[in-house]
Parts: C-alpha cells; sequence; structure tokens
C-alpha cells in the first residue's frame, strides 16, 4: 500500500449510541433524535427541539442536558462493561486447550488487569461528578425523584453499577490468577512426563553402554579372568551408598536427625569440659 493511499474510516457508536432520555410523549411529537455525532450537536438538537420542557427561569437549565447526555453515555459505558465481563467469565467456564494454554492465559490475565485498572479509573471519574453536582454518595431513591430532570438518582444508580461490575471485574482478577496457576501445573507435567521420557530412554541405552564397557575390560579384569571379582566387589558397595545418598536427598532427610554415634561422656575431655580444669 502506498502512502498517499487514503482508507475511508467509519466510526459508529456503539449499539447506536445513548438512550434517547426525552419523555416518550416528546420523542413521538418531535420524530427525530439527537444526531449522536458530538456533544455540541446533541445539546444544540434538545436546546432546538425540546428547551419549552425546561425551566428558563433557572440558570442552570440549560446544563440538564448536558448532565443527562453524560449519564446516557455512562449507563451504555455499564452496558458494554458488564457484556465484556460475562464474556470472560463464559470464556473461563469452556474446557478447551486453546482457552487453558499457557499464552492464552497470560493473554486473560493482562486483558482482566486492564479492566480492573480501567473499572477503578470509571468509579473515580464517577466519584468526581457526584462531587462537583453535590449528590450524596448513597444508595439510589426512585421515591425522591419528583421530575425527569432530576438527575442525582441517575448518577447515584450510576455509581452503584460501576461498582458492582468492578467487584466482578476484582472476582474474575482472581478466577484468572488461579487459572494462571492451574495452566502452569499442566506445564509442570508436560516437563516431567518429558523428563520421565528421558528417563525411559536412558534406561534403555544404559544396559547397552554396561555391556559394551564390561566386554572392553582388559586383562586381568576382564571376564573370565582371576581378578574379575574386584569389579563386583567395588561396584556394589558404590553402587548401594550412591542409592543411600539418593534416597536422603530425594526425602529431605536432616543430616542433623542422623543417629549418629553418641559422645563418650567418661572420656578425659568431657570431664574437663565439664570442670573447666585440665586434662590429665
Amino acid at each position: 500500500m502506498n502512502k498517499s493511499t487514503t482508507v475511508p474510516v467509519s466510526v459508529h457508536p456503539f449499539q447506536s449510541g445513548y438512550l434517547d432520555f426525552i419523555p416518550h410523549d416528546r420523542q413521538l411529537a418531535t420524530r427525530a433524535g439527537p444526531p449522536r455525532h458530538s456533544m455540541l450537536g446533541d445539546v444544540c438538537f434538545y436546546l432546538q427541539h425540546h428547551s419549552s420542557i425546561l425551566d428558563l427561569d433557572s440558570l442552570d437549565c440549560t446544563s440538564v442536558f448536558l448532565a443527562r447526555i453524560i449519564a446516557s453515555h455512562y449507563l451504555k459505558q455499564a452496558d458494554y462493561l458488564r457484556a465484556l465481563a460475562s464474556d470472560i467469565a463464559w470464556r473461563l467456564t469452556r474446557k478447551d486447550e486453546v482457552v487453558f494454554g499457557t499464552r492464552a492465559v497470560e493473554a486473560q490475565w493482562s486483558d482482566v488487569q486492564s479492566l480492573e485498572r480501567r473499572m477503578s479509573e470509571y468509579c473515580e471519574a464517577l466519584e468526581a461528578v457526584l462531587i462537583q453536582l453535590r449528590i450524596p454518595f448513597e444508595d439510589p431513591n426512585t421515591a425522591t425523584a419528583q421530575r425527569w430532570t432530576d438527575v442525582t438518582t441517575d448518577f447515584q444508580f450510576l455509581y452503584m453499577q460501576f461498582r458492582s461490575i468492578r467487584q466482578r471485574v476484582v472476582a474474575l482478577n482472581s478466577a484468572m490468577t488461579g487459572l494462571a496457576g492451574m495452566a502452569g501445573n499442566r506445564q509442570s507435567v508436560k516437563e516431567a512426563k518429558s523428563s520421565k521420557a528421558l528417563t525411559f530412554l536412558g534406561l534403555i541405552f544404559i544396559p547397552l553402554a554396561y555391556t559394551a564397557s564390561l566386554f572392553s575390560m582388559a586383562e586381568p579384569y576382564g571376564p573370565g579372568y582371576e581378578k574379575f571379582w574386584l569389579y563386583f566387589a567395588i561396584s556394589f558397595p558404590l553402587i548401594a551408598l550412591l542409592v543411600g545418598i539418593f534416597y536422603m536427598v530425594d526425602t529431605g532427610a536432616d543430616w542433623h536427625d542422623w543417629p549418629w554415634p553418641a559422645a563418650n561422656t567418661n572420656s578425659h575431655f568431657t570431664k574437663a569440659a565439664k570442670t573447666g580444669g585440665a586434662v590429665v
């Protein structure tokens, strides 16, 4: 592709954008919705078609549309994040080799970590909005909403929804951490199987090497000669010693617990150590 080539890119809002918050009777009378292209265009649309439902005597009447648009955007964002969390949870329930692969688990863990960070940022942004609008950090109470222009209940509901989604993402993060441990264990099992296969191959080739070494021994230690018995006299004790050392290392035996011979309490050195005198 040449550098001068122009590729047209079109941007569409998620699921046709936020929902229109104007009462249904007004929407049917207007038969049109906001363009959803920009914040300025949407505010101008509502001021042009629905300014009659505002209390124009209030100084902050025009901010109602702005706050409602922001709340509607947050509501659509909450739907998207909830669907994203549900998709991740659904993938965790699938018993598939692709899902439980090491690379796939690392990629999903990274996605969940990013989602948890974003949820923290969204909750902090909503807290800033509540503080700016002087809305208390309480659970929403629909009985207190008298008019549709009141945004207090809306932002309280959004804050509750985002906190709920955040808790769900935190639970997914914990589940993903456990899944990473399972994937690591499966990888360890595969490596153990590979080591077992190499050990099996060693058991096959060791007798061959032993036989070749045995028949290559020269006089007088070779098979059939007078000092051939030295081979067994040296080999068997050495094998027993190595097997004993391997057993102690494999079982994690403590050298301090080894039954060493007890010290002779009647020796001259022991008596001198007890009495603090010289050795006689």
